[in-house]
């Protein structure tokens, strides 16, 4: 009798550990599929697309930034040598 009241315990904490891992599996779905909506956007621009235009703008300003270091450079070996 005891031994078949610890089964039967056994058996209920078991199920309720496949169903407790059941929500975690569509919360983590859910989850997924927000992030996918961020990154990938929900009929805007996702951050993925935000992210593109923020590196394709970096580039000039690079270019920028190094033409005013080697004016700046320039400038300074003209001054102490010239």
């Amino acid at each position: 009798m005891a031994d078949e009241k610890i089964i039967q315990e056994l058996i209920d904490e078991l199920r309720e550990s496949k169903e407790r891992e059941v929500t975690r599996l569509v919360a983590m779905e859910s989850n997924i599929s927000k992030l996918n909506k961020v990154l990938m956007g929900n009929g805007e621009i996702g951050l993925c697309e935000r992210v593109r235009g923020l590196q394709k703008m970096l580039i000039p300003l690079w270019t920028l930034v190094s033409v005013i270091g080697l004016a700046l450079l320039t400038g300074l070996v003209k001054l102490f040598l010239g």
